[in-house]
C-alpha cells in the first residue's frame, strides 16, 4: 500500500482497490511467508496513513487494514502484531477518522523526523500518545531520524535532538527504530544527509544510552 516517496502529494492510494480485493493473490503470498516465518513479526498496513504523499481516504484506508489482518490471519499468519502508523505531520484528515479500531489495531506507531520537543507536531505526538494510552495500547516508533535540522558531526546534537527523543521513548514508548541510514545516497532524500549513527561524533553517547538496562536489543 505504501507509495514510493517521489509520488506526487495530492494522488489515489490504492486502499479502496485492497479493501475490495483486487491485491488479494499478492497479499496471501505474503502471508504465507510471514505464516512459515517462526518468528514474531510487526505488520503496518499502509504507514503514515494520514499523509498526501500516501493519497489514502479515511474510510477506504479502514476498510483495507481490516481486511489485510483478516485475510494474513485465515491464511495462518497468527505470530503477526499489527502496527497502526501515523505522521504527526500529515494533513489529509485527523488520526481518528483513519482508526480501524481497537479490534484491528495491536500497537499505535508514530514515526519520527526532524525537530523532537516542541512545535505542532511534538503537540500532535503527545496527543496521539495519550489517545493511544486511554486505550490500552502501547506506542512504538517505527521510523526516527534528525533530518535536516541537525548535524550528527556536532556534540550539541546530542543535547538538542537525541535527549528529547530518548525522553520521550523512556517516557511513552515500548520500543523504537532509528533509520540509520546514508541518505545521501538516496535520490529522493539526499538532503537529508549521512545519519549513521556510528559515523558520527555521537556514536559513543549512543552506546552508553543503548548500554542502560531499560532497553531490550532486537538481533
Amino acid at each position: 500500500m505504501a507509495r514510493s516517496a517521489t509520488t506526487p502529494a495530492g494522488v489515489q492510494g490504492f486502499d479502496a482497490e485492497v479493501a475490495a480485493g483486487e491485491f488479494d493473490d499478492e497479499l496471501t503470498a505474503i502471508a504465507q511467508i510471514l505464516a512459515a516465518d517462526p518468528h514474531p513479526i510487526m505488520v503496518r498496513p499502509g504507514f503514515e496513513f494520514n499523509g498526501s504523499w500516501n493519497g489514502y481516504s479515511p474510510v477506504s484506508y479502514r476498510d483495507s487494514f481490516r481486511h489485510i489482518r483478516d485475510l494474513f490471519l485465515a491464511t495462518g499468519a497468527q505470530r503477526t502484531t499489527w502496527v497502526w502508523n501515523y505522521h504527526p505531520g500529515g494533513t489529509v484528515a485527523p488520526y481518528p477518522e483513519f482508526y480501524p479500531g481497537d479490534a484491528y489495531v495491536d500497537w499505535w506507531g508514530v514515526n519520527l523526523f526532524g525537530d523532537v520537543g516542541s512545535g505542532k507536531k511534538w503537540n500532535n505526538i503527545t496527543a496521539f500518545v495519550a489517545d493511544a494510552h486511554s486505550r490500552g495500547k502501547p506506542v512504538i516508533i517505527p521510523e526516527s531520524v534528525p533530518i535536516q535540522t541537525f548535524d550528527l558531526q556536532n556534540l550539541a546534537t546530542w543535547q538538542g535532538w537525541f535527549a528529547p527523543y530518548f525522553s520521550l521513548i523512556n517516557a511513552d514508548m515500548k520500543g523504537f527504530c532509528y533509520s540509520n541510514r546514508n541518505y545521501t545516497k538516496i535520490p529522493a532524500w539526499q538532503d537529508w544527509g549521512d545519519l549513521r549513527i556510528e559515523q558520527s561524533v555521537l556514536a559513543p553517547m549512543w552506546a552508553a544510552e543503548l548500554a542502560r538496562p531499560q532497553y531490550r536489543h532486537l538481533q
